[in-house]
């Protein structure tokens, strides 16, 4: 099970051990965001630290309809304890955990400052 919590502005939080090109682990707080479809996004400075792989420029819609080209990489992180490889979005903003991260899990935020999040493997 992984947890974290809602911050004061309402965002669930949960922290992710993502690991550098040289497999030191860091963590990252990220934002859980129902909206975006997709694994997960870093900001392009989090990811040159990290020194993440390169993998492709795809377009990419973003929440207010806009189209952009995204650079996008590849980074191994810890999920609910094991190993996992994921696609890393080079967005400019706070770093975002998507819904296909959530799959074939239960999330359940207890919507209030302090709140309780939790994500667990649907059985």
């Amino acid at each position: 099970m992984i947890t974290g919590s809602v911050n004061a502005v309402l965002e669930p939080i949960v922290s992710l051990t993502i690991h550098d090109a040289g497999g030191h682990p860091y963590q990252v707080d990220v934002v859980i965001d129902t909206a975006f479809n997709d694994e997960l996004t870093l900001p392009p400075a989090v990811i040159a630290t990290l020194g993440l792989n390169w993998q492709s420029t795809r377009q990419a819609q973003f929440a207010d309809g806009t189209v952009q080209p995204v650079d996008v990489f590849t980074a191994a992180i810890i999920w609910d304890g094991q190993p996992r490889a994921v696609r890393v979005f080079g967005v400019d903003s706070k770093p975002l955990l998507g819904l296909r991260m959530l799959a074939d899990s239960e999330l359940r935020i207890e919507v209030h400052s302090g709140g309780s999040v939790t994500i667990q493997p649907i059985p």
